[in-house]
């Protein structure tokens, strides 16, 4: 339907759909026609010119490609797409695209590429948080130094895969790396860390009905209690593993089950099982060498699509047929309610109306202090929530000591009076959004970089003037009056990761712990401004914030400014 649609929108869906399909085909074991998805999805990224696109289709023809054992065409395309992640500024990406390296790399057995990519690529995912895949890159790693025959250097890993996997809560990934830790027991000669390890990867496949893995540990199992003479238990095993092997048609793993079978039958003088178990290995091995019929991808696809295609003609003569035999009687109805509509249209479009009314009334109630009438706390939220960091802004927190009371000082009406025209003063003066978050502390929004000594030379200057005009104010006839102010300061964004949002919320509490600090500086006016660097986590900025970004200052991840000297300051806490 959409393949002459040459816009953007049909462009993007065909991509989707290409890289549906081959994901189908390759689960219905057809790995040609999803390969000429593969392919055609990689036309379209090219075609859009996007490296985030070809990147991702580089990643996916080099997972097919690995999956169909072409280890060469694999590496060329997560080669490709890995340069393409590194021009990206998403970390993850590049991230994954290592990790595809290092698990190519080990299949070719070039371990010193295969540890370096795996290693790049842990860093990052344990930077951004993703336990699922850290998990899988510590087994990676450990799997590199098994292939060298490292297997102490192996358990290592595969235990910090099992703290990453237990702190996720993933019992499957759990049970895996049990049955990983298993072998690798097994390796070393200690049997009974190797023994206790599977048994519990197959508590967790057991009970989670997961006979895809649960077959595998099986077959260790036996592998390992005839390597110790274990006979009865071997057979046990082993005859768990053949017939989960059978349901999943798994014929190597039935052969080698059979044949630790087989052992352990002539060790305990069971000679006919032992003959028959060796006669089930030859039938089993004859079947594994007979070639497979071949499939014609081509012509399933063919025929997929002649009654796909079939079955649309079918439903749009239905739909014809349907549509002639009711139209006349479809014209009347539509008269008929025609009129009813409108009138329902028309008392439905004004209650809808006076909703509308109500809402927006709400909602500007919600939004201003409800003593001065001036946009407060909530309009201040909603203001710095919607900001679009493409260009730098800068918030503001002002507290004026000489205002903090006045509303008590000078009674309602006087002082709401009074700071109306101090906040419309107030906003011409330093060119901002001013919210009223109480009495004397005022919010500013300023869509630009503003430095904070800039502000505060402002603030007193706008200070001055209402002494000059506003002689009722008390605490205003004193000389230091207006010298009282404190302001905290910060820019947007906190954090350059675009990935990383940080509440509205905590980016006000952010202001208020910069206040704080500015208050408890002795000498006045002042003011603190917060800097975190270039590298600083988004941790500092979650609850608990004061402890967090107290902690990052000691730290040197947030650097602080002020007008006065901060040596030896101590910083507020939580």
């Amino acid at each position: 339907m959409v393949n002459t649609d040459v816009s953007l929108e049909s462009t993007l869906f065909k991509s989707s759909l290409h890289e549906q399909l081959s994901m189908l085909h390759s689960m219905l074991l057809q790995p040609t026609p999803a390969l000429s998805h593969l392919n055609r999805y990689r036309e379209i990224a090219y075609q859009l010119r996007n490296d985030y696109f070809i990147s991702d289709a580089e990643t996916e023809l080099g997972r097919y490609y690995n999956l169909n054992g072409d280890q060469a065409k694999s590496l060329q395309h997560y080669s490709e797409a890995f340069r393409l992640a590194s021009n990206l500024d998403y970390p993850s990406i590049k991230a994954h695209t290592q990790l595809n390296l290092a698990r190519t790399y080990r299949d070719l057995e070039q371990w010193d590429d295969a540890l370096k990519y795996a290693h790049n690529a842990a860093e990052i995912l344990q930077d951004l948080g993703q336990d699922a895949y850290l998990s899988d890159t510590l087994t990676v790693i450990a799997m590199i130094y098994a292939g060298q025959d490292k297997w102490n250097r192996a358990v290592d890993y595969y235990l910090n895969a099992q703290q990453v996997n237990e702190r996720s809560g993933n019992e499957i990934a759990t049970g895996i790396t049990f049955h990983n830790l298993g072998e690798a027991y097994f390796k070393l000669n200690n049997i009974q860390a190797a023994l206790k390890a599977l048994q519990q990867a197959n508590n967790i496949f057991r009970e989670r009905k997961v006979n895809h893995y649960l077959v595998h540990n099986e077959l260790l199992f036996a592998q390992i209690d005839t390597n110790q003479g274990m006979w009865f238990s071997a057979i046990d095993h082993a005859n768990k593993a053949i017939e989960l092997a059978k349901k999943k048609n798994l014929i190597e793993v039935q052969i080698e089950a059979l044949s630790y079978l087989s052992i352990a039958y002539r060790k305990t003088n069971d000679l006919n099982a032992a003959i028959e178990t060796t006669d089930s290995i030859i039938q089993l091995t004859n079947k594994s060498q007979e070639k497979a019929q071949p499939t014609n991808d081509y012509a399933e696809l063919t025929e997929q699509k002649l009654k796909f295609e079939l079955g649309l003609l079918q439903e749009k003569l239905v739909k014809q047929t349907t549509k002639n035999q009711y139209n006349q009687f479809i014209i009347l109805v539509l008269i008929i309610s025609f009129s009813i509509v409108i009138i329902l249209l028309i008392f439905i479009y004004k209650k809808l109306q006076q909703k509308n009314e109500l809402y927006l009334n709400s909602q500007y109630l919600n939004s201003i202090d409800p003593i001065t009438q001036i946009q407060g706390y909530r309009a201040f939220i909603q203001r710095i929530d919607n900001i679009r960091h493409i260009e730098p802004k800068t918030l503001a927190l002002v507290n004026i000591n000489e205002l903090n009371n006045i509303d008590i000082q000078l009674g309602l009406t006087e002082s709401v009076t009074l700071m109306q025209q101090f906040i419309t003063q107030f906003s011409q003066q330093l060119d901002t959004e001013a919210f009223i978050i109480r009495s004397g502390l005022i919010a500013c929004y300023f869509d630009k970089q503003y430095e904070a000594d800039a502000i505060l030379k402002a603030v007193i200057t706008c200070i001055e003037q209402l002494k000059l005009t506003q002689f009722t104010i008390p605490n205003f006839i004193h000389q230091s009056a207006g010298q009282h102010v404190s302001i905290g300061h910060i820019s947007l964004p906190l954090l350059d990761n675009p990935d990383v949002k940080i509440s509205a919320t905590l980016q006000f509490e952010t202001l208020q712990y910069a206040l704080a600090a500015a208050m408890k500086i002795t000498e006045q006016p002042a003011y603190v401004s917060l800097r975190p660097l270039n590298f600083a986590p988004a941790a500092i900025f979650m609850p608990p914030l004061f402890l967090n970004l107290t902690q990052a200052l000691n730290r040197g991840i947030i650097r602080a400014e002020s007008n006065l000297d901060m040596q030896d300051f101590e910083w507020p806490k939580h």
